[in-house]
């Protein structure tokens, strides 16, 4: 018989229609499928219905019901009946159901709309900071995350901060392209860095928290930070602070800075960065295998030098020499 997916897809028909019935379509369902669960476990609301209901009452504009949605969605959680609980995607919804989601002014007036909450859950304020992130609102962003970490300081906020969080404000720097993102964005990663230091272990940067900042000086032509900030990543990783990076996209961005910038230095650089990959994808990282992008970016740092030739050399020296070494750890 039919069990929760089932139930979800036709939910979700329902918040793609523009029935004007579909959220009391939607709540006559949910109820059917919880009365059947007593019964049918299989048949449990998990988050996606929960989810899609909330749907239902952001289109149709009912704040007071998506209310009560977020509300059953933590009490059912914190009884261990609802694994997940209300999500960033939940408490979206919650917001566009308040203000009209057409509306440019609506993320302004959701932050309003957490002022008048004396306590708001902390899915709004990623809710929130993914909005800012997607529309590049950098100034907003870094308000709301320090705001977050004074909430949980003074004990009106369960939880401060995560990775994801700093991971949105970055991004909203990144998008912002302003002349001073990449100032904004390395003072970022350098509180988290003295968060973790201050007893926060969980804010650890991650390489994704690094690349966002590579992409900022990227974006400005920084390449001595480019490079100094990779060589960072890479010595954390060898010190085992860094265990993910810094991977392809972080030397595939300075890579390509290089051959743009890097005047009659970059062949010297680029056969270093290049070596560094190797020694990273023999030991076991696979995630920086030099791709046709990266030798692409090698050669041109060789070929506006007028070194060509040598460069085609040395990339089929060093690639060989991968080949030899991935070989011995075979045996």
């Amino acid at each position: 018989g039919p069990n929760t997916t089932c139930y979800n897809i036709v939910l979700n028909a329902l918040a793609n229609s523009s029935d004007p019935n579909a959220l009391e379509a939607a709540q006559r369902l949910i109820y059917r499928m919880e009365l059947f669960a007593v019964d049918l476990p299989n048949l449990r609301p998990d988050q996606i219905t929960f989810n899609t209901l909330l749907k239902c009452c952001e289109n149709a504009k009912d704040f007071e019901a998506a209310g009560k949605v977020i509300e059953k969605m933590q009490d059912l959680h914190d009884k261990g009946e609802l694994e997940g609980g209300p999500d960033r995607i939940s408490f979206k919804s919650l917001i566009f159901a308040h203000f009209n989601s057409n509306d440019p002014n609506t993320i302004l007036n959701a932050e309003a709309l957490l002022d008048q909450i004396p306590e708001p859950h902390v899915g709004m304020y990623a809710a929130l900071l993914h909005e800012y992130a997607e529309n590049a609102m950098a100034s907003e962003a870094e308000k709301l995350v320090q705001q977050m970490h004074d909430m949980h300081k003074a004990g009106k906020l369960k939880s401060g901060p995560n990775l994801s969080a700093y991971e949105s404000v970055l991004k909203a720097i990144v998008r912002s392209k302003k002349w001073d993102a990449p100032e904004r964005a390395r003072k970022i990663l350098n509180d988290m860095i003295e968060l973790v230091s201050n007893g926060y272990p969980d804010l650890h940067p991650t390489v994704t928290h690094y690349n966002q900042v590579l992409d900022t000086y990227q974006q400005e032509g920084m390449l001595r930070e480019s490079l100094e900030l990779l060589l960072q990543m890479y010595d954390l990783h060898e010190k085992g602070d860094l265990p993910d990076g810094p991977d392809m996209a972080s030397f595939s961005c300075v890579m390509e800075l290089l051959a743009q910038k890097g005047g009659k230095d970059a062949p010297k650089r680029a056969e270093i960065l290049l070596k560094k990959m190797l020694h990273l994808f023999t030991s076991g990282n696979k995630n920086v295998q030099p791709d046709a992008d990266i030798r692409k970016s090698f050669l041109e740092c060789f070929e506006k030098n007028g070194k060509l030739t040598e460069g085609v050399e040395m990339l089929q020296k060093i690639m060989t020499l991968r080949g030899k070494l991935l070989l011995v750890k075979a045996v």
